[in-house]
């Protein structure tokens, strides 16, 4: 199985790899997400009727999602259907105040669950370690996930590792030109799928220098470009879209690149810390 896809629930590997299936594979897709509860116990032949498509894209499908074969992705369904999430639709109303923040909250935790689970250890301290020792880390960002940018730039300075980002697009395709193979490139990306990014990930490429990505889906573009992968799982949305629910996910791996770079700078980084709190305690009451 991929292991960009261990731990994660079938539904959620089903979404988070849907923009990379092809016309036949996303109709296999779109007749498991409607009719799961039906799958468990249909055959494969089934299935490729139903979906109307061969027996070899069902088998291609259950494979691009990171199963060996249909047998094992019908395995996973069945504990998705066990799962307490199961057919929850989260719904917001203001005449059921109390029920919309309990869905609301339900969501997020769910979402911030899966992200975890998604996430190879290993990888992460591949990337703890690249973000450690290089010269610069280069932020890039577009859309919603600018903010995300910015708030790691602030986070990183603070433990004493030289951060650049800019929201401005045309200043982060120059920035870019400036990387080297010392720098590593960070780049935040809900879709994977941005011009803007692309291009900026295609320079830092040609400059020799490393790339991580948070983006939430698999095979995207900017994750095939990247060295290590680190994937969100927002999929399921209230209202507006999923991209205004990963930037929760997005900011909860920030975060965890944070404490570990924290905590592998403890004396440096708390040093710092305090340094920064006397320097800005004469504006606190």
């Amino acid at each position: 199985m991929d292991k960009d896809l261990r731990g994660r629930p079938l539904f959620s590997k089903i979404k988070s790899c849907y923009p990379a299936l092809r016309t036949a594979e996303k109709k296999v897709a779109d007749y498991i997400l409607q009719h799961g509860e039906e799958v468990t116990e249909m055959t494969v032949t089934e299935v490729a009727e139903s979906s109307q498509v061969s027996d070899a894209t069902v088998v291609r499908f259950c494979q691009k999602i990171g199963y060996k074969g249909f047998y094992q992705m019908k395995i996973a369904l069945a504990q998705d259907l066990t799962h307490p999430m199961f057919g929850f639709h989260p719904s917001i109303s203001p005449d059921h105040f109390e029920e919309s923040i309990q869905n609301i909250f339900t969501l997020t935790l769910t979402n911030l669950k899966e992200t975890a689970s998604s996430i190879n250890a290993p990888d992460v301290k591949q990337c703890v370690r690249l973000l450690n020792t290089c010269q610069s880390i280069y932020l890039f960002a577009a859309g919603n996930s600018c903010s995300i940018a910015s708030d790691a730039m602030y986070k990183f300075s603070r433990i004493g590792l030289k951060a650049i980002h800019s929201n401005i697009p045309e200043t982060q395709v120059a920035l870019a030109q400036l990387m080297t193979e010392q720098d590593v490139a960070l780049a935040i990306s809900h879709s994977g799928s941005s011009k803007l990014i692309l291009t900026c990930l295609e320079i830092a490429k040609k400059q020799q220098a490393k790339i991580i990505c948070i983006t939430n889906f698999v095979k995207s573009p900017v994750g095939k470009i990247s060295d290590y992968h680190i994937t969100t799982a927002a999929h399921e949305y209230i209202f507006y879209d999923d991209s205004v629910i990963t930037r929760i996910c997005e900011m909860a791996v920030v975060d965890m690149l944070f404490f570990l770079l924290a905590d592998l700078r403890l004396n440096d980084s708390l040093d710092r810390f305090h340094r920064t709190e006397n320097a800005l305690s004469d504006y606190k009451l």
